[in-house]
């Protein structure tokens, strides 16, 4: 899980933290980028290290459904709408069709993704446990690293506001 962080989260933070949108979406391709090449070699070595077996094919096709196949419609969304329409109307107009529907979206997913693993979820507390423990601290520590960080090269709140 936290070999991926959810790109889509940082969009919904920044939007909380009234962030600089450009911002974000740079911050966002940028590390789907580095999904694309470092996420099978990391989490084929972190399953390695639990001597958990997953198939390269399976994690090539995750990249490809969750990173790949969104990345390249936003960009082609993009380029279509600029073309037909402008770039005034599609930062203007365009972009916020969507401001309640990635927050809705990604709250339903979450809702999914649980709702459908409850028994597993019910059945195996302690692992659930092992889980959000490590996880929580990656949080703290990637936030308190990303503040300070801001703090000392003091950058604006806008851009410092949708760190993760």
């Amino acid at each position: 899980m936290g070999a991926a962080p959810c790109t889509a989260m940082v969009f919904v933070w920044s939007t909380l933290t009234k962030g600089n949108p450009a911002y974000t979406v740079v911050q966002v391709a940028t590390n789907d980028i580095i999904i694309l090449f470092a996420f099978v070699p990391i989490v084929k070595f972190l399953l390695g290290v639990s001597k958990v077996s997953v198939p390269y094919s399976t994690l090539f096709i995750s990249v490809i459904l969750f990173v790949v196949i969104p990345l390249a419609g936003g960009i082609l969304t993009r380029i279509q709408v600029v073309k037909n329409k402008g770039l005034e109307y599609f930062e203007g107009t365009f972009i916020h069709k969507f401001d309640n529907a990635t927050t809705i979206g990604l709250l339903l997913t979450l809702v999914l993704i649980f709702a459908s693993q409850t028994e597993v979820i019910l059945s195996n507390p302690m692992h659930i446990l092992l889980i959000a423990i490590p996880l929580t601290i990656q949080i703290v520590m990637i936030f308190l690293i990303a503040y300070f960080a801001a703090k000392i090269v003091k950058l604006p709140y806008c851009h410092a506001g949708d760190r993760r």
